[in-house]
């Protein structure tokens, strides 16, 4: 049943008169966020702030109203207040004539609240507001409703209830035996790497277990997706449905060589789901943008011009980013790794919940925020970049390592359940059965994110050694006897490929160029980059002898 925060939420805008002086969560500008709290002196969690409705001539926030799911607040002209919406017994527009010396009539508009105790009145500073469908939107809230409820506009799926998360899940696992009538080894892999991102509990796995050996009886997807709109927070269930469409999108293309969404669950689920295709689209794209992400060809100014976009395609949907990453990113990342790395990086400390509900949260992180780029001493570079994508890769292999704690848990789990059956003679050996497929198939999914997690370390480690060999420069670092020798070992790890770059002029031109090969082994990238740090490839010092060599010759 929809609360007032839902309610809120769905009819401010119409109430708010300008548009574009009414900021609804979580799309509120956190610098309008910072200036309400602040001037309004507001007391609670920023993050249950529903709307701002501003009240200025210069859209500065800091007059007007905030609506909570419980409270109405005022900043204006006249006394402020800060009232419960149980308290309310009626909202009114009024509007009073006066004329003056020449015969001119003025207007004034007021939006005149009444308690049981007193009358609050609420002057016209600026036609942002439209008082009378704003009056009309306080009295069908207090009017429809007995009870009101603050709560945090957006909440990632690891902070909501476990019956939601396993209901959440086993929609997913409905459309793994929907594909093929099997969870089939990669499937289980992405399933268990969800699990540990949205933190479910030992009983709640052992609950899914459960359900998934009973693959005869699944419950419908209507139903599942009725108990997760009962159990979704007032006012975020297009959020999860979002987010959901979203899973379901990325582990169906597990299985195929292309992310799409058009296949016969997600078509068969529509229905149920409140989203359009065009949020639909915006998940795709969001899933491949993750993908490439962490991919070294991707540069700098190609991953913050793709999260831009990203960005401005679900302002356009009308849909907060953040509503895409509600269960973490599909490269690893929980939400909360996601915004774990700015005061690393200096940009603004840890994000945390409020991050999410006023509209940054993971677009953050993954690059909006403008950073440095190419920081340039005469042909020395260093990426920023590469700063961004260490830490990626650090919080992917945590999470990797958790995925791993939880399997040997659940492992540990049944080995116990497989003692009791062995010991008991009814349905012995169909309950031993099931257990050792469910094992062999945890314990193939433990090797699998092993690999990952390897790779993911090789991957951190190859951000140590520059991408392309600047051969002038290693001849200036390998120009000693005591650094010769590591000439040729450094140029083993690279072969001569031609790549497509840009030039000063913006044409695109191919050029030939020294470029790191692969290399499954963290040691070996590990070597590599020590031998970078020992022939100080990226000091300044080198690149200024570089540049001086260059110009002598």
């Amino acid at each position: 049943m929809q609360g007032s925060n839902a309610f809120i939420k769905e009819n401010i805008k119409p109430a708010a008169g300008a548009s574009s002086n009414c900021y609804v969560s979580p799309n509120i500008e956190p610098k309008k966020l910072t200036n309400a709290v602040n001037a309004f002196n507001f007391e609670g969690e920023p993050e249950s702030i529903i709307a701002i409705l501003d009240n200025t001539l210069f859209k500065s926030a800091k007059e007007g109203f905030i609506l909570t799911g419980e409270r109405l607040l005022y900043k204006g002209s006249g006394p402020d207040f800060s009232l419960s919406y149980q308290t309310i017994e009626n909202a009114e527009h009024i509007i009073e004539e006066s004329t003056n010396d020449k015969g001119k009539v003025k207007k004034t508009e007021f939006l005149k609240i009444t308690t049981k105790q007193t009358e609050y009145l609420c002057k016209y500073c600026s036609t942002a507001i439209n008082y009378a469908k704003f009056a009309e939107l306080l009295n069908t809230l207090t009017s429809q409703f007995e009870s009101f409820q603050e709560q945090a506009q957006m909440l990632p799926i690891s902070d909501l209830d476990e019956a939601f998360k396993l209901s959440y899940l086993k929609v997913i696992v409905n459309m793994a035996f929907d594909d093929d009538g099997e969870i089939d080894d990669n499937e289980f892999k992405h399933l268990l790497e969800l699990m540990s991102r949205l933190k479910t509990t030992t009983e709640t796995r052992a609950s899914l277990r459960e359900y998934m050996a009973a693959s005869n009886a699944l419950s419908s997807e209507k139903e599942l997706i009725s108990e997760i709109d009962a159990l979704t927070p007032d006012g975020m269930r297009e959020a999860i449905h979002i987010s959901l469409v979203k899973d379901l999108i990325n582990i169906h293309s597990a299985l195929h060589d292309e992310i799409t969404s058009d296949f016969a669950f997600l078509n068969k689920v529509r229905e149920q789901l409140t989203v359009e295709n065009k949020e639909i689209e915006l998940a795709v794209e969001a899933i491949k943008n993750d993908k490439k992400i962490l991919n070294r060809d991707y540069t700098d100014s190609e991953v913050s011009a793709s999260i831009k976009e990203l960005s401005a395609k679900a302002a356009a949907v009308g849909v907060p980013l953040g509503a895409v990453y509600l269960s973490g990113s599909v490269v690893g990342l929980s939400a909360a790794g996601m915004t774990s790395g700015l005061a690393t990086l200096g940009l603004g400390g840890t994000l945390g919940l409020s991050s999410m509900a006023t509209g940054i949260g993971a677009a953050v992180v993954l690059g909006v925020v403008a950073y440095k780029g190419v920081k340039k001493f005469t042909q020395s570079a260093t990426e920023e970049g590469d700063k961004r994508r260490q830490l990626m890769l650090q919080e992917v292999i945590r999470q990797g390592q958790k995925t791993m704690h939880m399997i040997i848990e659940d492992v540990n789990s049944m080995v116990t359940q497989l003692n009791a059956a062995m010991q008991t003679n009814q349905h012995k050996d169909n309950t031993i059965k099931k257990l050792q497929t469910i094992m062999q198939q945890h314990v193939k999914s433990m090797k699998s994110v092993s690999q990952q997690n390897m790779q993911a370390e090789a991957n951190k480690q190859r951000l140590s050694s520059p991408e392309v060999l600047d051969m002038k420069r290693l001849e200036v670092c390998t120009e000693q006897p005591a650094t010769r020798k590591y000439r040729d070992l450094v140029l083993s790890y690279y072969k001569e490929e031609t790549i497509k770059t840009t030039n000063k002029n913006g044409e695109n031109v191919e050029q030939r160029v020294m470029k790191l090969q692969p290399c499954d082994s963290d040691e070996q990238m590990e070597k590599l980059g020590k031998i970078f740090e020992l022939l100080e490839y990226n000091s300044g010092g080198k690149a200024a002898k570089q540049f001086v060599k260059g110009l002598v010759s």
